[in-house]
């Protein structure tokens, strides 16, 4: 089976972390803004798909983006749609 690699802008779940304090982010999407390499592990700089509604002094509101970003292992992601992926590998030519 071929290996999964995000590329920048994918959206990505959370499959696992490393310590047990951070169970809570395991299944949350995030978005790959960058990617990494140091002693040959491939790093993904990832920030939460989130947005947060802003009000302007004039009164209008605006949606910003997260602007935080988290340091991920590529293992620790999986693809958002998981299964899809999956499917379309292993699926035997016809």
């Amino acid at each position: 089976m071929t290996e999964w690699t995000p590329s920048l802008g994918e959206r990505c779940k959370i499959a696992w972390v490393h310590h047990s304090a951070l169970k809570h982010e395991v299944g949350k999407t995030v978005i790959v803004r960058r990617i990494s390499e140091l002693d040959g592990h491939r790093l993904a700089w990832c920030a939460p798909d989130l947005t947060f509604k802003r009000k302007r002094r004039n009164g209008s509101t605006y949606e910003e983006p997260a602007c935080w970003q988290s340091l991920y292992f590529i293992d620790q992601l999986e693809p958002e749609f998981a299964d899809r992926w999956v499917q379309e590998r292993t699926a035997v030519p016809a």
